[in-house]
């Protein structure tokens, strides 16, 4: 079969189950936006005798402008027209739809309809919720409006989608309140690329590069996006800067990296690192490098998302500080893993006490970083994720065929 998989952003799980359809005796497409500057997987193209594999970089003009809203809107709805043409070219014979903005999502979801390709929406968040709780806090005059339009217009491209995938039980609630028909709907919770990201010591170049090798590092390495809030690391520099055995390492790009730098030069913390996104094929050494690994998410974002990278930190084998609502699925597979610790966001002086529990505690992040790997070796194995994934994909594919099948007879 030739599966076409868009993920708009390049994120790791969705390259690693592309390649496992691919050993599995799939042609596989794998496509996603170029102009989207964000950390992405492994995005090597592979082929055999017995793995074709494609990577399509999807090229749409300027970078995207992320953190200008309307800018960023036509620029999505622009994306479009090349991904649209991308999928013509390669007529494949299902797609799988992932982490898209909705103006291109609906556009790829009307052109397969039009074109009889089976379609899967693979749903990592409820787009809708956080527009909504963006315009609350930019245009609270029209919160209930744009509110109200988007969720429709999100409940649309739902409900005309040939097949859901959901990665959290937590988006049941919305879905079925969209009336999604419960036999065009699967939960496949998310995982991260165990095979790609291992445990690797401290003691490795990254580290010697960047003078990590001697100190206690917490470190956030992604995306600090409307999701997240930055002013977490500026309050643990603050509370640490009178040790100099401890390192703050803050990887990422855009406003909040800005505003950390800003803050690094203004209060003078100087045991505040902040560095660009760095390359996927250094991340196990990042994370190696790390005593303490952070994922962070904000209250109002708890309902409708589910941040991979803590996946990610329990394949590395690390223990982790969790800043986020404890409702959040994510910080129920903390703490079910024993992996680490949940810490409330609204609340940074809890924030701080679990960091320096944390730092303090060398037997502590050794035992949760052996109960992290552990799980994640029990939870992730892409053989049998591969296999699952393949059953739902052939599910709209088999439907559609004896549809057609039965059209054929009638007639």
């Amino acid at each position: 079969m030739r599966i076409l998989v868009h993920d708009y952003s390049g994120h790791p799980p969705q390259v690693r189950i592309s390649r496992e359809l691919s050993r599995l005796g799939h042609e596989v497409f794998y496509l996603y936006a170029k102009t989207n500057q964000t950390p992405s997987g492994n995005l090597t193209e592979e082929t055999s005798k017995e793995n074709i594999f494609h990577i399509v970089s999807i090229e749409g003009g300027t970078p995207l402008q992320k953190y200008n809203y309307f800018r960023r809107q036509l620029q999505e709805i622009a994306y479009s027209k090349p991904l649209i043409q991308a999928i013509k070219e390669v007529n494949p014979d299902v797609v799988v739809c992932s982490d898209t903005p909705l103006f291109p999502l609906n556009a790829l979801r009307s052109y397969c309809l039009s074109a009889h390709i089976p379609f899967i929406l693979w749903m990592m968040d409820i787009q809708s919720s956080s527009i909504r709780n963006w315009a609350g806090r930019h245009l609270p005059l029209l919160r209930s409006l744009v509110g109200l339009a988007v969720t429709k217009f999100e409940e649309y491209i739902v409900r005309k989608s040939d097949y859901v995938v959901l990665v959290s039980e937590d988006f049941r609630k919305t879905i079925n309140r969209w009336k999604v028909s419960s036999d065009h709907l699967r939960v496949l919770p998310l995982w991260a690329p165990l095979d790609e990201i291992s445990v690797r010591p401290k003691e490795n170049e990254w580290a010697r590069l960047h003078g990590l090798l001697h100190t206690i590092n917490v470190i956030y390495a992604g995306t600090l996006g409307l999701s997240h809030a930055a002013h977490y690391f500026v309050e643990m520099a603050k509370r640490f800067a009178h040790r100099s055995d401890v390192k703050i390492v803050v990887i990422t790009e855009g406003p909040n990296a800005s505003y950390l730098m800003n803050e690094k030069k203004i209060k003078r913390l100087e045991n505040l690192l902040v560095l660009p996104y760095q390359d996927y094929h250094t991340l196990p050494d990042v994370f190696g490098t790390a005593d303490i690994l952070t994922a962070v998410l904000n209250d109002e974002a708890a309902d409708h998302s589910a941040p991979g990278k803590v996946l990610s930190h329990l394949c590395a084998g690390k223990p982790q500080l969790a800043i986020m609502p404890r409702r959040n699925l994510m910080s129920r597979i903390v703490l079910e893993s024993g992996g680490g610790i949940v810490a409330d966001p609204l609340n940074v002086g809890a924030v701080l006490s679990a960091t320096e529990r944390l730092i303090d505690d060398p037997d502590t992040r050794t035992k949760m970083g052996r109960s992290a790997r552990s799980y994640a070796e029990h939870r992730f194995d892409i053989r049998r994720i591969g296999r699952e994934f393949e059953s739902i994909i052939m599910q709209p594919f088999a439907s559609r065929k004896l549809n057609s099948q039965q059209a054929e007879l009638q007639i």
